[in-house]
């Protein structure tokens, strides 16, 4: 299961806040930079944004005896 943020880079051109806006855009979906991984990274040039794809943990339940 994975997770993509869509980010314009407009946000992006301050080289000192680009690591802020890419969590806050984190939060705004409900994930964490630090417990979520991050799968791919790449920059869409045609659209103008940056793409995150982010790894979710899968859920694991265990049934007792």
């Amino acid at each position: 299961m994975s997770k993509e943020i869509r980010i314009p880079h407009s946000e992006l051109r301050d080289s000192k806040s680009c690591s802020a806006k890419i969590e806050e855009a984190f939060r705004r979906v409900g994930l964490d930079v630090h417990r979520n991984e991050i799968d791919e990274l790449y920059d869409d040039h045609h659209r103008g944004e940056r793409v995150v794809k982010i790894q979710t943990p899968k859920k694991m339940f265990f049934m007792g005896k």
